[in-house]
């Protein structure tokens, strides 16, 4: 899939494949160490400049915010992995001081090289678009 998006030609993103999945699965110990691990929800591969642009796009109000991914060159693979379970991860409290539960979804970014990055911890549901393949579908391109 090839895609112009803001003026950024988005190259490569696949659907969960066996090699996606099977990273993914090779990650879950790095992912462990956040919290326990039900399932692999969903494992999606794609260029470094379409993981950077899917991640950038997320925070639209951190002026200058770039993704860690863009230091690794563009042609470069990555494994999107979205775990699904129980997490504990740094939260915030909310206005009247009550805890929020501990998320049920991480998702972790895996290069091709190993390098793991925590990209986001959340809830289920509530992650969207939750990998570069949504972002771009939900795009419209």
């Amino acid at each position: 899939m090839v895609v112009a998006l803001g003026g950024i030609t988005i190259n490569s993103v696949s659907a969960t494949t066996d090699a996606a999945m099977t990273t993914c699965n090779l990650t879950r110990n790095e992912a462990s160490g956040y919290g326990r691990i039900d399932s692999v929800a969903r494992a999606e591969t794609a260029t470094a400049e379409t993981v950077a642009a899917w991640q950038e796009s997320r925070v639209p109000g951190l002026i200058g915010w770039e993704s860690p991914v863009r230091s690794v060159t563009a042609a470069r693979q990555w494994t999107v992995c979205l775990y699904h379970g129980q997490f504990v991860t740094p939260t915030t409290p909310s206005a009247d001081g009550s805890v929020a539960p501990p998320h049920d979804a991480i998702r972790l970014l895996v290069a091709e090289s190993g390098e793991v990055i925590l990209d986001f911890a959340g809830y289920d549901g509530r992650m969207g678009p939750e990998t570069p393949g949504d972002w771009l579908r939900l795009s419209g391109e």
